[in-house]
């Protein structure tokens, strides 16, 4: 059997040369001591032996330049000196030197290859064809027609089948092939098995690589290797690995597994691909599962890239990676992160952890324990270590950027951020801070602590305080709050600007602020407008108090600009400023000072202190103490001014009385006004009869006229009279002179 062996062996080296090549090759590994592999070029000696130790020299060469790369030579012994014909049957050993070191131990014995370096002929026949069946080895049979065999107890059972050697092989199909190992079996035509052990091949054109115990059911199914595969499904894959299994048709695993049964990875639909891992799984057609463990693609074209128990269960689902996700809606998506969970089309979870989305499109970008329940709805990131801390966007297309226990329960509601925030309006939007609310359609609360936006399109900005008592509300349509705390906004267009204790209930209501409980300022009418200040209150519609302290406007219109402890309580009656002034009549108006009253309906003071309008349409300018109590009169300033006819007149002075109607006083002191169009001016002057003129000097005693439209004069220095320009003519009435 040995000389068919080398005839068949130098046929082929004929074959692919005109003369046999004598040459050897050879291949080694080299190493540093301490194991690291070479890069080098060295110097190395090769001598023949025919024993293994000790022995005869047969042969020996030098190659000064041999190559290593990686640890890894090549060489083809005889390139310096002939290898002689000395392969007779008997064992010959290699022996290898490295530059100058001594022998390496043990020598290599040559293996059959050298054998057939010999055979340029074979009992003197030079080469040529054999036909027919081969057979080389013992125990073989190679029953089919062109049936080849070679190594130990095989079978070549199958017309134009191969086996190429090894021991206890089958080549069962036609035109299967073996190409050796052991215990390897080809049962269907145009199967392939290249290696290996216990490999079975059961269908048409079936192909394993090598490996051990691996097996191809389906059509046209291929293992490269591993160890206990098995491709049941048609022109289904495995790579390599452990354990796996693919019932899919055009499935393919390409390796992975591990080193129980239980490990095994497997494919139960078409189109499947797991890239490796183990324990994975794909029930649904054209599945991916790129790796990990424990994971499941049970969807039609669902995906998991990788990780721990993931499970894509939905049409088109995909789990990116992470631990214990599951995306099961339709075109569902979780990216990463543990136990989040997309169970409605098209939702997705980008990571984090315990987070789910559960209705169409809904999206939680990441955190922990968020849920976005409704159409659409979005919550970015944020929640809390336990369920309670958790972020829900429960209304449709409703979104929370992050923060914890955050809550958008309708319509296109939103929450910013922030703690324990409530947007539950169609619209409402809660910017940030904690325990707010916006509760009603369009409503916003911009942050801040315990504040509450209740009405329709009702604002407020920010502030509140610790406690649910210090929460700043706007509860009327439309109402805003700038900030503070403890402020109201309770009727419609009502505006707080800051502040604390405001109250703006009157529609269309303003308060600036203000900075205590005890200091509220309070816009309670219709309109009403409070700028600022302290203890301010526009109570009726269209007030206005602009700022200061302890303001009132108290009737429609009114208005008090400023100054402090001043009351508006007629209807557009205005007070500009001063301090504990009244404007009580319709129209009436104080300009400032003290203590200052209109109370006749448009009358006037304008300043001064302890004024009086008491007539419609009079006028105190200023001064002080100085009263006017008919229509249209005019005290223009001066002390303890009175007038009290129609249409009466103190240009100034002190203790002044115009009492009778059209009557003038023009000024001075204690002077008196009594008849109607009566005119007194200086010191004492009384003009008591009706059309009198009295001017009266700086006496210290009454001058009083007579009779009516009498003209009166006391002028104790005389009295000039001129009657030209140049006063050179006239009349001339000396001191204490009569006419």
């Amino acid at each position: 059997m040995k000389t068919v062996f080398i005839i068949l062996l130098a046929l082929c080296a004929a074959t692919a040369w005109s003369a046999v090549p004598q040459l050897v090759s050879y291949q080694g590994f080299l190493t540093a001591t301490n194991g690291t592999p070479l890069d080098t070029v060295v110097s190395m000696t090769f001598k023949m032996y025919d024993a293994a130790t000790s022995g005869t020299q047969l042969w020996t060469e030098t190659q000064p330049a041999c190559t290593v790369r990686a640890g890894l030579f090549n060489v083809l012994l005889g390139s310096v000196v002939v290898v002689p014909d000395c392969f007779h049957g008997e064992t010959h050993y290699l022996g290898v030197t490295v530059g100058s070191n001594t022998e390496m131990m043990p020598r290599v014995r040559f293996a059959s290859v050298p054998y057939a370096y010999r055979v340029g002929t074979v009992d003197g026949s030079t080469g040529g064809a054999i036909s027919g069946k081969l057979n080389v080895g013992d125990y073989n049979s190679n029953t089919g027609s062109y049936a080849n065999i070679a190594g130990q107890s095989g079978q070549a059972n199958g017309d134009w089948s191969t086996v190429g050697g090894g021991t206890g092989n089958q080549a069962g199909g036609m035109f299967a092939t073996v190409g050796g190992g052991v215990g390897n079996q080809v049962l269907g035509n145009h199967g392939t098995v290249g290696g290996g052990g216990a490999n079975k091949v059961h269908t048409y054109r079936g192909t394993i690589g090598g490996g051990l115990l691996n097996e191809t059911q389906g059509a046209i199914a291929t293992i490269a290797g591993g160890e206990n595969n098995i491709a049941f499904g048609y022109a289904s894959t495995i790579g390599g690995g452990l354990y796996n299994k693919v019932f899919g048709p055009y499935s393919t695993i390409a390796g992975g597994g591990g080193p129980n049964a239980e490990d095994s990875s497997c494919i139960m639909n078409m189109y499947g691909f797991i890239g490796g891992g183990r324990r994975n799984r794909i029930d649904g057609l054209a599945g991916v599962v790129a790796g990990g463990e424990f994971n499941h693609a049970s969807g039609d074209y669902s995906s998991v890239g990788g990780g721990l128990s993931d499970t894509a269960s939905g049409t088109s689902a995909t789990v990116g990676g992470g631990y214990a996700n599951t995306a099961s809606g339709y075109t569902a998506t979780v990216g990463g992160g543990s136990s989040n969970t997309a169970s409605d089309s098209s939702a997705t979870v980008g990571g984090g952890s315990s987070n789910f989305a559960t209705h169409l499109y809904a999206t939680v970008g990441g955190g922990e324990h968020n849920h976005a329940r409704g159409p659409y709805s979005v919550v970015a990131g944020g929640g809390g270590a336990t369920l309670a801390d958790s972020n829900s966007a429960s209304g449709s297309h409703s979104a929370i950027g992050g923060g914890t226990r955050n809550k958008a329960t309708y319509y296109f509601a939103t929450v910013g951020g922030g703690n324990n925030n409530t947007a539950s309006g169609y619209i409402a939007t809660v910017g940030g801070g904690r325990n707010n609310e916006a509760a009603f359609n369009y409503a916003t609360v911009g942050g801040g602590y315990n504040n509450r936006a209740r009405g329709e399109c009702s604002v407020v900005a920010g502030g509140g305080g610790v406690f649910s008592a210090d929460s700043n509300s706007a509860s009327g349509d439309y109402s805003a709050i700038g900030g503070g705390t403890r402020n109201k906004a309770s009727a419609v267009n009502a505006t707080v600007g800051g502040g604390s204790d405001n109250y703006a209930t009157g529609a269309s209501a303003t308060v600036g602020g203000g900075p205590t409980a005890a200091d509220s300022n309070s816009a309670l009418g219709y309109a009403s407008f409070i700028g600022g200040g302290t203890r301010n209150q526009a109570s009726d519609t269209n007030t206005t108090v602009a700022g200061g302290k302890s303001n009132t406007a108290s009737r429609v219109g009114a208005t008090i600009s400023g100054g402090r402890v001043n009351t508006a309580s007629g209807d557009f009656s205005t007070v500009s400023g001063g301090r504990f002034s009244t404007a009580t009549n319709y129209d009436a108006t104080v300009g400032g000072g003290y203590q200052n009253i209109a109370s006749g309906s448009q009358a006037t003071v304008g300043g001064g202190g302890n004024n009086t309008a008491n007539g419609q349409y009079s006028v105190v300018s200023g001064g002080y103490s100085n009263r006017t109590d008919t229509t249209y009169t005019t005290v223009s300033g001066g002390r303890n001014n009175t007038a009290s006819g129609y249409i009466a007149t103190v240009g100034g002075g002190y203790s002044n009385t115009a009492s009778a109607d059209y009557a003038t006083v023009g000024g001075g002191l204690s002077n008196t006004a009594a008849g109607a169009y009566s005119f007194a001016v200086g010191r004492r002057a009384k003009a008591n009869h009706n059309g009198s003129f009295v001017w009266a000097d700086q006496t210290d005693a009454d001058f009083a006229s007579s009779a009516s439209n009498q003209f009166n004069v006391r002028a104790s220095g005389g009295v000039r009279i001129y009657s030209n320009s140049g006063l050179t003519a006239g009349v001339t009435l000396a001191a204490g002179a009569s006419a």
